[in-house]
């Protein structure tokens, strides 16, 4: 019920942030795959009505990105980047997999090792959004930080190690 709770004030900060043709970037963890939203079948409402009209009481959100980026005032038409991580071309390849489907649980346990930060909670939860006006030159791209922004491989256990997501856009 708590991811409920996001839908509403979401909204209503993306619709005023962008009235005034203000250009805005989304970012955050949101405890949803928007990627498996986007693709998935079912209406975004449980009770099938359309994400262009308030949300009926009681009624419950399946796709978190279409009820809140839907374009609905024009200003308010987000897009969600791509992502790129800097791994080895198995772990992107599983990465990208992890935004097209469920993985299997032995994917997840390789994804979730040291060697694919980044990319080690699968679930795809972070996103960046854009909004009009904002032309991305390519996806985002997630790297490892250390302090003061320095990059660091981490220790082999990968408490150390902190995530920086990267855009180049104007």
């Amino acid at each position: 019920m708590i991811l409920q709770q996001q839908v509403d004030p979401l909204e209503s900060w993306i619709e005023s942030a962008s009235a005034d043709g203000a250009k805005i970037v989304l970012i955050g963890d949101f405890n949803r795959n928007f990627w498996h939203e986007l693709r998935e079948q079912r209406p975004a409402r449980t009770d099938a009505s359309g994400t262009s009209t308030p949300r009926p009481a009681g009624v419950l959100t399946r796709s978190l990105i279409e009820e809140i980026a839907k374009g609905q005032p024009a200003a308010a038409n987000l897009k969600i980047l791509d992502e790129h991580w800097q791994i080895s071309d198995v772990g992107q390849a599983r990465c990208t997999q992890a935004e097209i489907r469920d993985l299997t649980t032995p994917e997840t346990q390789l994804l979730a090792s040291d060697t694919y930060l980044g990319c080690r909670n699968p679930a795809g939860l972070d996103h960046i959004l854009v909004g009009p006006g904002i032309n991305s030159n390519g996806p985002a791209g997630h790297l490892s930080i250390g302090n003061l922004g320095g990059n660091k491989a981490g220790t082999p256990n990968g408490k150390d190690q902190v995530l920086q997501s990267q855009i180049t856009a104007r």
